[in-house]
């Protein structure tokens, strides 16, 4: 759900009553909310994870969450919500201003939330003096009347039909290296965990790697106390499992050592909340390549296509040269095999000549150099049956999914053989990327950078104040002033450029401006001149710019793009101090770097940016004296 939005203290707890302070924590929540929906949310919010309580053995996190659920079913929990005292309401005149004092006073939005629940067991995981943070919300803004809603026994359902359905493994064929040895359809549960009971709880000595509870669902206790739900994927030894899990928000794959394992039994459904569909699934299942055949310089792919009706991500030659490296990664757009192939060393030289490095943009090259691999490609779509997969029975569904897919051939020819080497003695299947990337450009001939335009005259001061530092800086250029001013612990400033009648003009303001600073108690920081050769012989570096400061020459410099301990050249370091601290420094110029590690003791952290990888990180630099 994201980051915590409340603090909340528990007071006042009546049978059926309960008293919450709300404080709001961050600050996208500065707004008073007593809608059913929040206040249901917020006392499901306070039971810890994995707990029980009777609150949430009667309704899951998904079911308060879903909008349709919440407006049926929230006043059948939630009977009266009633605000009092409230304090520290955002004033208007910050909303748009982060400069303002509200910010900074760490008293913000705060109010008393009096809950009335339909049953005394909808509050009984809360006591007086409890506290706990909230990430609850308002799921809609229409809440219909409901009677009042007690717990009621867990009954088994007799018939589980629509209780489960069937996942394809290549939906985690991006999650797990040996997916295809996974059975080929899972079945998952359709609804959330509080619509299941747990039975057949079975030893883990006899959960073994050839488990025929392998591919179904499960529930589990793991080593940590931790209870899920979700498929058993795989054993790799007793007791220690892979679980895969599909949800309407999220899916995912996850190892751990288990305690217990169970079978799961649908629960006599009273209140379905938002259900897991074959249209969702079928979104997640990644298309695959299920044979590669290479002659000279020509390779066939074979692709199976999910059967839901989709677009192949294949439309250019940058497309079809993804397909080509796909193989390659070990994580998509994150790391490669450690072998690297003569296409993907090609397509790595292509980056560094181009100042795009890392394997994180490989994918921002292609579109550079796909027709100078790339010859000509073919596809070819064969058409299969596309089933309502909803509309069928579990065992229907099961049948329709084990039938022939969609296919398609995708015949490419390459400028030179080498380019498929690596594909002579590759694993199939392998899934390929599910969207399409740009289209191929033509690159313009690459002009030498201009020198950068130098101010006639500039000034950059600092502030120190008790509860934020700022920066002013005025730069003329001719009869023209730029300022630009902000706080310096992040990079926020706010910019205003005048032009005057003269040179003179602007420069009589510029020296004006500059001196009502100074005494308002602004500092002027020493120049560029004054600071650039004591700095570089400290950072054992040159710039080649002053603002922003850009590296020219390191003494030591960083040779691999990811290499973060190092400063290279065309790294351009943009901050001092501990990130997020008041220490910390924002630095647009040489001035300001200076500034910024004088403030600093023994040693300090360097943040620069590496536009080459697009690479942010900083370095520990410890002083010469």
């Amino acid at each position: 759900m994201g980051s915590d939005l409340y603090s909340v203290d528990a007071s006042g707890k009546g049978e059926r009553t309960i008293s919450l302070h709300i404080l709001c924590i961050h600050p996208d929540v500065l707004y008073v909310d007593d809608s059913p929906g929040f206040a249901l949310m917020t006392l499901h919010s306070a039971v810890p994870y994995n707990d029980k309580a009777p609150l949430t053995d009667e309704i899951s996190l998904d079911d308060v969450m879903d909008a349709a659920w919440a407006s049926t079913y929230a006043r059948g929990f939630i009977k009266r919500v009633r605000v009092s005292d409230v304090q520290n309401p955002l004033p208007d005149e910050a909303e748009y201003n982060s400069d303002h004092p509200y910010w900074e006073s760490g008293a913000w939005l705060s109010w008393t939330l009096e809950i009335e629940v339909t049953h005394p067991a909808w509050i009984a995981h809360l006591e007086d003096g409890m506290s706990f943070e909230s990430r609850a919300f308002s799921p809609t803004r229409s809440y219909q009347p409901h009677p009042p809603i007690e717990p009621m026994p867990d009954t088994p359902m007799e018939d589980p039909e629509g209780m489960f359905l069937w996942v394809p493994r290549e939906c985690f064929s991006e999650m797990d290296d040996e997916w295809a040895s996974l059975p080929p359809l899972l079945e998952i549960p359709r609804f959330s965990e509080t619509h299941y009971l747990i039975e057949d709880k079975i030893p883990i000595s006899d959960v073994h790697p050839g488990s025929d509870l392998i591919g179904q669902p499960v529930w589990t206790k793991t080593e940590y106390g931790r209870e899920e739900v979700g498929v058993l994927v795989s054993v790799s030894a007793p007791g220690k499992v892979r679980m895969g899990s599909m949800g309407v928000h999220s899916y995912g794959m996850s190892s751990y050592g288990i305690e217990q394992i169970g079978r799961l039994r649908p629960k006599q459904m009273r209140r379905p909340g938002k259900q897991l569909t074959y249209q969702m699934v079928l979104r997640r299942t990644h298309i695959t390549v299920t044979s590669v055949a290479c002659r000279g310089n020509q390779v066939v792919f074979t692709l199976r296509i999910p059967p839901n009706g989709r677009d192949l991500p294949i439309e250019t030659e940058t497309d079809v040269l993804s397909v080509l490296i796909e193989p390659e990664w070990t994580s998509r757009d994150s790391s490669m095999r450690a072998e690297r192939s003569p296409l993907v060393t090609a397509l790595i030289a292509d980056g560094v000549e181009r100042e795009i490095e890392g394997m994180g943009r490989i994918r921002d090259i292609l579109p550079r150099v796909a027709k100078e691999y790339i010859v000509s490609y073919t596809l070819r779509e064969s058409e299969a049956p596309l089933p309502d997969l909803d509309a069928l029975t579990h065992a229907e569904a099961r049948a329709a999914l084990q039938a022939p897919w969609p296919t398609a051939k995708l015949e490419v020819v390459v400028s030179e053989a080498l380019w498929l080497e690596h594909l002579q003695s590759v694993s199939v299947p392998f899934s390929i990327r599910d969207s399409r990337l740009p289209a191929p450009i033509k690159e313009e001939p690459k002009r030498p950078e201009p020198p950068p335009v130098l101010p006639d005259e500039r000034a950059v001061l600092w502030m120190d104040g008790e509860t934020k530092n700022v920066a002013w800086q005025v730069e003329r250029y001719g009869d023209t002033l730029k300022r630009r001013w902000g706080r310096r612990d992040y990079e926020d400033p706010h910019d205003m450029a005048d032009q005057y009648a003269s040179a003179e003009a602007a420069s009589e303001i510029f020296q004006r401006e500059v001196e009502e600073k100074l005494a308002e108690g602004y500092e002027r920081l020493p120049s560029e001149i004054e600071v650039r050769s004591q700095l570089e012989a400290e950072l054992r570096l040159t710039f080649s710019r002053a603002s922003p400061p850009v590296v020219a020459t390191c003494e030591d410099p960083a040779h691999d793009v990811s290499d973060s301990y190092r400063l290279r050249p065309k790294d351009v370091i943009n901050g001092v101090g501990v990130s997020g601290s008041r220490s910390y420094n924002h630095v647009a110029n040489l001035e300001e770097l200076a500034a910024a590690l004088a403030r600093q003791h023994g040693s300090a952290y360097i943040w620069f940016e590496r536009p080459a990888s697009g690479m942010h990180a900083s370095i520990s630099h410890r002083f010469s004296q």
